[in-house]
């Protein structure tokens, strides 16, 4: 960045543009690069009146195209449609720059929502490509076109003649995933618009069918995988979803991938009762997706590093102009006065909007690490839970009780799964929250053989239907008062649950045990429970306080003795949440 700063003054002093549009098209595609459209699309644009000055067209029309083609990622498709015109409009342009000016502008009208121009020129350019034997263009552009009848002129049959066409035209080697994406897409659209789940489960079966016939990019292959084994596992084919993991875990690809494999293997392998291996795979899966949560934070990083390197181009060339705005000055003396006073105003301005930005991308990006450490404290469930409830369900085994074990490992599967399937949402309804705790204490009640009772009171007429709370926000202190004051009781412990309003408007949540309390419970650890720290309370503050900052909302925590006279005092949990 340094460098093409350096660049880009010198050749705008030495007032040679051609050098000027390559320094301002080489930025725009680096900021293409990390994702930053709005940035290149600037910078596309500053490049453009340069190329008009050199008289080659085929530049122009290349940068022409990077042009639409950032507008159309931004939903300008308007603004993207003229461009895309003008460059065919062009004489003298090149065959390959055409078919990409045309096809830019068949994307334009297929966003904007026309149907038949668009249509006409997919058709078009499927016989042009035809022509050159460009199998990846042809099967790209039939991807196209399939949503272009699926979205604009609600022709599914069409759509899937179309996306069909395009599989079939696939080479028999696609090394990059972008040139896959097209394709890809079309198939998503389609699969979302599938009347059935038996539709859906064909489409997929056909889609791995062509793709097994070549050499696709792995993400592509993993993805398509685990969208059948995801569509089995729901038609209750566990063997089938098994076999097609089993082809899937030896793909190459990223963290990201594997988080995904993980974490759907760790679901079958739960269904199909080996529960050793889910625990394993689901430690896996979080292994994975802290690897994945790493790369993007190093990402986010880069991204960070050369945003602030274009803050310094940004200053660099309002330096250059206020030089030439001073020079100016001094050659026409008083009428170019007013001039640089206005130049100086819109600089002043320039800086106070390019402070305003750059605090706001700051904010952004404190965000943005704020919600990766808040994904990664979200549902941790205490491994100690799952491997006791393994150990039980092997007790009912070794006693032969097989109706108590199965009805044991059935609310277990239940709970599994309702753990996983939240892991990945912010809020759930506070309903669903209440149902994850009572399971939960189910569990508990039945591996402790009764020691300790419960009860989940909420208030009469009390709406909650409302109210959405972040997932396994309340279980690390059910779990510790069973664990640490009612498991060490003498006798018969109770463990209540209590939701209501408060006067103020604010929904009040009470977990209260008489057991031996938090002081006892310190004294009678073992040295090894001494040197284990639970997962849910070591980080629910941290959490707590993320949830605050990101989504402004006002939870307030407080812990006490429910009996501080009683040898026995037990714990008093109350949650303050808005409504």
């Amino acid at each position: 960045m340094r460098l093409l700063n350096q660049s880009l003054q010198s050749s705008l002093k030495a007032q040679d543009n051609a050098r000027s549009a390559d320094a301002y098209e080489l930025l725009g595609q680096i900021y293409e690069d990390i994702g930053q459209q709005a940035l290149a699309l600037k910078r596309y644009q500053q490049a453009t009146p340069l190329l008009n000055t050199l008289g080659r067209p085929e530049r122009l029309a290349s940068n022409l195209v990077r042009t639409g083609r950032m507008q159309l990622a931004l939903g300008q498709n308007s603004a993207a449609e003229q461009t895309y015109r003008r460059c065919l409009g062009m004489a003298g342009l090149p065959g390959p720059l055409r078919l990409q000016c045309t096809e830019g502008l068949a994307d334009a009208q297929r966003q904007a929502g026309s149907f038949e121009p668009s249509s006409a020129l997919y058709s078009d350019l499927n016989k042009a490509l035809a022509e050159q034997g460009d199998s990846i263009g042809m099967a790209r552009i039939s991807a196209k076109q399939s949503q272009n009848y699926l979205s604009n002129a609600g022709d599914r049959s069409s759509a899937q003649r179309a996306y069909e066409y395009s599989m079939q035209n696939l080479p028999q080697q696609v090394e990059d995933y972008e040139a896959y994406r097209p394709i890809e897409e079309a198939k998503e659209a389609l699969a979302a618009s599938a009347p059935s789940k038996e539709e859906k489960v064909a489409l997929s079966q056909n889609t791995l069918n062509e793709q097994r016939k070549r050499a696709l990019p792995p993400e592509a292959q993993l993805k398509e995988q685990l969208q059948m084994a995801t569509l089995e596992l729901e038609e209750g084919d566990v063997a089938s979803a098994d076999k097609t993991l089993e082809a899937s875990e030896s793909l190459d690809v990223g963290p990201s991938g594997k988080a995904a494999l993980y974490k759907l293997r760790s679901s079958v392998d739960i269904k199909k009762g080996d529960y050793q291996s889910a625990v394993e795979a689901y430690q896996r899966y979080i292994a994975a997706n802290e690897e994945n949560l790493a790369q993007q934070r190093a990402a986010l990083d880069r991204q960070s590093a050369i945003l602030r390197e274009q803050g310094d181009v940004d200053l660099a060339l309002k330096d250059y102009l206020l030089q030439q705005s001073e020079q100016n000055l001094l050659r026409n003396k008083l009428p170019a006065q007013r001039i640089m006073i206005g130049l100086l105003l819109l600089l002043l301005l320039a800086v106070g909007v390019g402070f305003w930005v750059a605090r706001k991308r700051d904010r952004e990006r404190r965000r943005a690490y704020q919600l990766l450490g808040l994904k990664s404290l979200r549902t941790q469930m205490n491994p100690h839970f799952i491997f006791n409830a393994l150990n039980s369900i092997n007790n009912y085994i070794a006693q032969q009780d097989e109706r108590a074990a199965n009805k044991y490992l059935a609310d277990f599967s239940r709970l599994m799964r309702m753990v996983l399937e939240y892991s990945q949402q912010d809020f759930i309804p506070f309903e669903e929250e209440l149902r994850l705790l009572e399971l939960y204490l189910k569990l508990e009640h039945a591996r402790f053989g009764g020691q300790f009772d419960y009860e989940v009171r909420k208030a009469p007429g009390l709406s909650l239907d409302a109210v959405e709370i972040p997932p396994m926000l309340l279980q690390p202190f059910v779990e510790n008062a069973v664990w640490h004051g009612l498991r060490y009781k003498s006798e018969k412990g109770l463990l209540t649950l209590e939701v209501r309003q408060t006067d103020e408007g604010k929904l009040l949540v009470e977990i209260a045990d008489n057991g031996i309390g938090r002081s006892r419970s310190k004294a009678v650890k073992t040295k090894r429970q001494a040197q284990y720290k639970s997962t849910g309370l070591s980080n629910i503050h941290q959490r707590m306080e993320l949830i605050n900052s990101l989504y402004d909302k006002q939870y307030e925590l407080q812990i006490s003795d429910l009996h501080p006279q009683r040898e026995d005092t037990g714990t008093l949990v109350t949650l303050s949440l808005p409504i």
